[in-house]
């Protein structure tokens, strides 16, 4: 079993004048990118915490990951994989990038130490 903290967070999104934009969800979207960042770290955090009760589960770190450093805050929060969207969508190297800051500094998932 794993656990992907996180894609997105629900949220009503407004323009400048503060009116809702997507009045056919009442007003929520998905908000994700490094809008979230620390609250993935958190979430991974938490998670990672629950898991030294006994409990045997993965968890992939996910939200806000723009680059290398901070699929390795990720991480060293205690998750045992990362992953992009936002990131990779903007960066299509972005891949590569972590793997090589992830091998330069020895930062292993949590399962792997």
């Amino acid at each position: 079993m794993a656990y992907v903290a996180m894609n997105s967070v629900a949220a009503v999104v407004r323009d400048r004048d503060g009116v809702p934009l997507f009045t056919d969800r009442g007003g929520k979207a998905g908000i994700c990118g490094s809008a979230i960042r620390e609250l993935a770290r958190r979430a991974v955090a938490n998670l990672a915490e629950q898991r030294t009760g006994g409990r045997d589960y993965k968890i992939v770190g996910l939200g806000g990951i723009l680059g290398p450093r901070d699929a390795v805050s990720l991480m060293k929060s205690g998750a045992d994989a990362v992953e992009s969207a936002t990131g990779a969508l903007l960066n299509p190297f972005l891949a590569l990038e972590v793997r090589l800051r992830l091998l330069q500094t020895k930062v292993r998932g949590a399962t792997h130490r």
